[in-house]
């Protein structure tokens, strides 16, 4: 891990953190009356909307004009492509993966292993980046992870363990696992995709391979566009903001990588997107049991000053 914690890279991951959580809201919105495969190709297609003009107008100023938000036309190479085409790969199945497991099985005893992202992040930075966290470093995962887990679960009969127990029974908490691993996998090609061809280009090509897939699939399935234009014209506000917070949390996060390492990056997304997101859920969506989860994300604030603050 760096010696230091850079301002810009923190102020860019936190950004990142906000404009997830704000996506979240958006796509439990959407989600009320569009279907999963249908949300996911039109909030993809408006991301590719949102960061057209950055992209034209990077490629048209002079080179020494260009900066991070701004990028000129990149070269793709063959070193590129094989991370753009894994993380596109590993994105669609998580994402099926994701769907698969909360159809089978309750939030309640899925959701919580999406917690373990960070640790997973972290060993895998490990050995491919040779980002080494202190002691201090795996501490402050550990709680952001713990305070995550039980944010996330219900209570239930089987107590604060039953996500753990429900391995054994569920499926659903089986594949939300592999969930887990697979977007612990991506922050490292995507790493890797931005020191390439930028942040923002990153964003672009993945974005635009999500929308082709699953306008693809919707084409497919369907056989006529009628019941896609119908979902947009239902959502369409929300579709729009979503495009824009979602490219916003994209481009935010994959640039802080150039400043950060990936695990710190993902524990603040983990620790800051959650909280808002409860909060959101609160005020929002009239959610309850408000208590037991301000002490989670209290837990989890705690993890991120230890990481911040003992560098």
């Amino acid at each position: 891990m760096s010696s230091s914690v850079s301002i810009l890279g923190l102020s860019l991951a936190l950004i990142a953190s906000l404009c997830w959580a704000a996506f979240d809201v958006v796509r439990k919105r959407v989600g009320e009356r569009t279907r999963a495969s249908s949300a996911l190709a039109w909030l993809n297609i408006w991301q590719v909307f949102a960061l057209s003009p950055l992209l034209a107008t990077g490629a048209l100023l002079p080179a020494e004009s260009n900066g991070v938000f701004l990028p000129p036309l990149p070269a793709l190479t063959l070193d590129y492509g094989w991370r753009i085409g894994a993380s596109f790969l590993i994105n669609i199945l998580a994402n099926l993966m994701f769907l698969r497991a909360v159809q089978i099985s309750p939030l309640s005893l899925t959701t919580p292993y999406l917690s373990f992202t960070p640790v997973f992040t972290a060993l895998l930075a490990l050995v491919f980046y040779g980002e080494v966290p202190g002691v201090w470093g795996w501490a402050g995962i550990a709680v952001v992870v713990a305070g995550a887990f039980f944010l996330n679960r219900k209570p239930g009969a089987k107590g604060f363990l039953a996500p753990l127990l429900a391995l054994k029974e569920e499926r659903g908490s089986v594949y939300m696992l592999g969930v887990s691993v697979m977007w612990s996998v991506t922050p490292l090609l995507d790493k890797g995709g931005s020191e390439r061809v930028g942040p923002i280009w990153h964003t672009f090509i993945l974005a635009a391979l999500l929308a082709i897939t699953f306008f693809g699939w919707l084409f497919y399935k369907d056989g006529s566009r009628e019941k896609i234009l119908e979902e947009w014209r239902d959502r369409s506000r929300w579709i729009m903001a979503g495009g824009l917070v979602s490219a916003g949390a994209m481009a935010c996060q994959f640039a802080s990588y150039a400043w950060m390492d990936i695990a710190i990056v993902e524990t603040i997304k983990r620790a800051v997107g959650v909280t808002v997101a409860m909060l959101a859920g609160y005020l929002l969506f009239g959610e309850k049991d408000i208590g037991r989860r301000l002490v989670a994300a209290l837990v989890m604030v705690i993890g991120v000053a230890m990481i911040l603050f003992t560098r």
